[in-house]
């Protein structure tokens, strides 16, 4: 029946008619109406209301401190990022000089047993 009229005015009028709450805010009609579910209603929604605009609030403060607090440790973990890599490199470094000085041991070490044996041989003759 409500659908059937287009005009606010008479679905506002109607509603009034049938005992719905349509009076105006703050009218003794409307304050009368609202008790029971209809109050509890209203009251949910304004907790509601309160408890989400004081999240809103905090949390904006919460996120940005919580932002700050991750940009910190994203700032330490680059250096010590940086920090394992020179060590690491270092280490590298070091592992391959050791390994070229070894390899270079090896290497007049077997020149030598050659130029032992070729000198052995040639005496031998």
């Amino acid at each position: 029946m409500l659908s059937m009229l287009r005009v606010p005015a008479q679905r506002h009028a109607l509603r009034r008619q049938i005992g719905g709450v349509a009076a105006a805010p703050g009218t003794e009609q409307n304050n009368q109406k609202l008790r029971g579910p209809e109050m509890w209603n209203v009251t949910g929604q304004l907790l509601l209301g309160v408890l989400f605009s004081t999240f809103a609030y905090f949390g904006k403060d919460f996120i940005a401190d919580t932002r700050d607090r991750f940009d910190k440790l994203d700032n330490k973990i680059e250096k010590l990022d940086a920090r394992l890599e020179a060590k690491i490199d270092a280490a590298v470094q070091g592992i391959n000089a050791r390994f070229d000085a070894l390899i270079h041991s090896q290497l007049l070490d077997r020149v030598a047993r050659l130029e032992d044996d070729r000198m052995s041989s040639s005496r031998g003759k």
